[in-house]
């Protein structure tokens, strides 16, 4: 039997919109913003814009835990998912729920073919988003460029920052009326939380990088207090 190249056997995006609009939201937008959680401004304004952590994404399996030079100088660490995950975890100092994703908000080109993601913004509050999974494939800027533009407008509106040498992004039409889901209480002392977080966790990569590369808190110098000697 010929394939009928013309027919889709199912469109995932239209079976969702019409399920939001059952549940009584006008657009995708609307759902989105009800549903995603961004971290409170006041922790955030204590990194100063900072990425957290020296690491970064590669897509090459074998590399990940690997420290490599940059290519126009300094060091990262090569690591997967999980730093930027556990970088928004423990600055809201809650436990991550089921089946929930972690989204960056912006991408940068990078200078080095080895990784795929700018380590300056990978781990930085201010690029970190976390919806439901099921709503996460509407952050991709493929086919929801208004979406992901709510998204970047949010950012901005809460904490001020953008990459470098990016313009603030332009809200969509009806940004003004949507309602946001409420922040995670404003963590007093974010540097404490997160050695208290890191020395839990001291051979988890954000952990091993701030050792040997540094970190936001450390000024980028090795930082050998990151240490618990119960596991090391």
């Amino acid at each position: 039997m010929p394939v009928l190249e013309n027919e889709q056997i199912l469109d995932g995006v239209k079976s969702l919109e019409a399920v939001l609009v059952r549940a009584g939201y006008r657009t995708l937008i609307e759902a989105v913003a009800e549903h995603t959680v961004f971290l409170h401004p006041e922790t955030v304004a204590q990194a100063h814009g900072e990425a957290l952590f020296p690491v970064t994404r590669t897509k090459d399996m074998a590399r990940r835990g690997r420290i490599i030079e940059r290519p126009y100088g300094g060091r990262v660490m090569l690591d997967d998912n999980r730093s930027p995950t556990d970088a928004f975890v423990w600055a809201a100092q809650q436990r991550r729920g089921p089946d929930v994703q972690f989204n960056h908000l912006f991408t940068v080109a990078t200078e080095s073919d080895m990784y795929s993601a700018d380590p300056a913004i990978y781990t930085a509050l201010w690029n970190i988003c976390v919806t439901p999974a099921f709503l996460a494939k509407l952050t991709d800027v493929k086919r929801h460029a208004h979406v992901l533009a709510a998204l970047q407008r949010r950012s901005f509106d809460l904490y001020g920052y953008l990459p470098a040498g990016q313009s603030a992004p332009e809200p969509p039409d009806d940004y003004d009326s949507l309602t946001w889901r409420d922040h995670p209480p404003p963590v007093a002392d974010l540097e404490r939380a997160l050695r208290d977080q890191l020395r839990r966790a001291p051979r988890s990569r954000p952990a091993q990088a701030c050792r040997e590369i540094g970190w936001c808190f450390s000024g980028w110098e090795p930082d050998d207090t990151l240490r618990n000697p119960d596991h090391d």
